[in-house]
């Protein structure tokens, strides 16, 4: 069952909005691929960005377009498809400011 947090983002995101906090900070996801162990720490970080994802499509489906990015721990912006085992929060464009782009 789903912390009380995640059930109002879902309920949200089926409307096609956002909690005031997760648009401003963006959706953390500070999983270490490696705890507890390698298997459960990658299945713990791809539940999360599979939760992230699921929640822009539902925002693209109410007609909001702005592209989901990674905000890394180095303050760097990565593409979803970039982003893959690397610590930060998921952004959408609008919310981010002084933030340089990686690669």
């Amino acid at each position: 069952m789903p912390r009380k947090t995640e059930l109002l983002r879902i309920l949200l995101a089926r409307r096609g909005k956002l909690r005031y906090v997760d648009a401003e900070n963006g959706i953390e996801n500070f999983v270490s691929i490696l705890k507890p162990t390698p298997t459960e720490g990658k299945r713990n970080y791809e539940s999360q960005l599979k939760f992230a994802v699921w929640m822009n499509g539902q925002l693209k489906a109410h007609g909001i377009n702005e592209e989901l990015v990674l905000v890394g721990v180095d303050e760097l912006c990565y593409k979803i498809e970039d982003s893959r085992w690397r610590m930060g929060r998921y952004k959408w464009r609008p919310s981010i400011r002084n933030y340089r782009e990686a690669g």
